[in-house]
């Protein structure tokens, strides 16, 4: 019995050090950042979304990105430039955790030592607007001509096109 106890304890510790080397080595990698320590009385979300506004504005220059918080969220919008995918593989590393549907709780990842360092709200959200331009460019890119898309396109018609959804799933997948 106290075998198995020895060996959980030393479980335990070896994690401790891994999770403490991850944070120290996210301070070295990532000294353009803000750390929570020079910060103290900012919220978790308040100082995720100066340092995700840091980190978009590095990545995609000449895309404007509107980033907001509340105490647990972070919320980024833009039109049309990177896809969601690409602006939540920079900001997903900063949450906390997941909601968990299926229990109906929120579940902290103990691994999330980024976000431990730099902010960890619980949620961040990124919302990625379309325009008549943007859609027709990422149509035209996959393949087909952009005049297929109907003009109608951002009043609302959209989903009266023919091919409303493979027009959106090329959109959503084209970074302009």
């Amino acid at each position: 019995m106290t075998n198995r106890l020895e060996q959980r304890v030393q479980r335990e510790v070896a994690v401790d050090k891994r999770r403490a080397a991850e944070r120290v080595k996210h301070l070295a990698d990532n000294q353009h950042l803000t750390p929570k320590t020079a910060k103290p009385d900012f919220s978790p979300g308040r100082l995720a979304a100066e340092n995700i506004r840091k980190e978009l504005k590095r990545a995609f220059p000449l895309v404007k990105f509107g980033v907001t918080s509340d105490y647990n969220s972070v919320d980024i919008r833009w039109t049309n430039g990177p896809t969601s995918s690409e602006v939540k593989a920079i900001a997903g590393k900063y949450e906390a955790g997941s909601f968990d549907g299926m229990t109906d709780s929120y579940d902290y990842n103990a691994d999330a030592t980024f976000g431990d360092v730099f902010g960890d709200p619980k949620y961040v959200f990124c919302q990625r607007a379309d325009t008549l331009e943007g859609v027709r460019k990422a149509w035209q890119l996959a393949g087909f001509n952009p005049d297929d898309v109907p003009a109608g396109w951002e009043t609302g018609d959209r989903w009266k096109c023919q091919h409303a959804d493979a027009m959106l799933r090329a959109w959503s997948q084209t970074s302009l």
